[in-house]
C-alpha cells in the first residue's frame, strides 16, 4: 500500500499541468480514467477534471479511499461519510482529500489534495486539478494543477484516504522507503564510493564522465590515425 509522500509526490509533479496546452483531446486524468472506466466520455475536451486528478494521485501511490477513484465531488462525499472516514478541517493532515462547496449550497464543487494543514491560521495548502493559479480565475475549472491556499469557511468535507499506518515519522522528510534509498544511493555515487569501470578505482560521477568522455576522445584519434593509415594503404594499392 502506497503513503502519504506518495501521493504528494505524483501530486507535486503534475504542478504547472494545463489542459489548455494538452496536445491531445482531453486531459490526462480525463483519458485515464476513461480508460479505468470503459467510458469514453470521460476523456473528451470540456470534461472538469479536478476529482479525476485526486483520483489519479491515489490510483498511482495504490492507496485507496471511500468514493474513488470518481469524477463527481458529491459522491466523494457520500462514500466519506458512510465509511466513517471524514476529519474535521482542524485534524486534517497532508494527503487527505478536501472537498469544497463555493455556494454554500451543502453540495460540493471541487476537490483537492491537502498539503500543509495550519489549523492556528483556518486554512489548508492544497493541491488541486482543474484549478486557476489565484482567485481571479475560475476555482473549479480553471483548467490547471496548483497549489492553492483555501479557508476552512469553503470546505464541504474532509476525507481520509486509507494510508499505510506504518509509516512513522517519513513526512517529516517527505520521503518513502524507496525515495531514502535512491538518495542515498545517489549520495555514494557523488561522493566516490563506487567503481562504475570495475578498474578498482573508486570515482563520483563527475570523474566518470571525464573517464569515459575520455575514452571516447582516444578512440575517436585512433580510429582517425587507422583510417589515415588505411587511406594511404590504399592510395598505394591504387598506383
Amino acid at each position: 500500500m502506497g503513503t502519504i509522500s506518495d501521493v504528494l509526490y505524483c501530486a507535486r509533479d503534475w504542478i504547472g499541468y494545463s489542459r489548455w496546452t494538452d496536445p491531445e483531446e482531453g486531459t490526462v486524468f480525463g483519458r485515464w480514467f476513461a480508460e479505468k472506466t470503459g467510458e469514453p466520455y470521460f476523456g473528451v475536451s470540456g470534461v472538469p477534471y479536478c476529482a479525476m486528478f485526486a483520483s489519479y494521485c491515489l490510483d498511482w501511490a495504490g492507496v485507496p479511499c471511500a468514493g474513488m477513484p470518481s469524477a463527481y465531488c458529491p459522491d466523494i462525499v457520500s462514500a466519506g461519510e458512510d465509511a466513517g472516514a471524514t476529519v474535521s478541517c482542524e485534524d486534517a493532515e497532508a494527503g487527505d482529500i478536501v472537498l469544497f462547496d463555493w455556494g454554500s449550497d451543502g453540495l460540493a464543487d471541487h476537490v483537492g489534495i491537502v498539503e500543509e494543514n495550519h489549523p492556528g491560521e483556518g486554512y489548508m495548502t492544497t493541491i488541486e486539478g482543474n484549478t486557476s493559479s489565484g482567485a481571479d480565475g475560475s476555482q473549479s475549472n480553471g483548467g490547471g494543477v496548483y497549489r492553492r491556499q483555501r479557508g476552512y469557511g469553503s470546505v464541504r468535507c474532509v476525507v481520509r484516504p486509507d494510508y499505510n499506518e506504518n509509516q512513522e515519522d517519513e513526512e517529516d522528510m517527505g520521503l518513502t522507503e524507496h525515495q531514502d534509498k535512491l538518495l542515498a544511493t545517489i549520495y555514494e555515487q557523488v561522493t566516490g564510493t563506487y567503481d562504475p569501470t570495475h578498474r578498482g578505482v573508486e570515482l563520483n560521477d563527475h570523474d566518470h564522465i571525464k573517464y569515459i568522455g575520455k575514452a571516447v576522445a582516444d578512440n575517436a584519434a585512433a580510429i582517425e590515425a587507422i583510417n589515415a593509415k588505411l587511406d594511404i594503404v590504399i592510395e598505394k594499392l591504387g598506383q
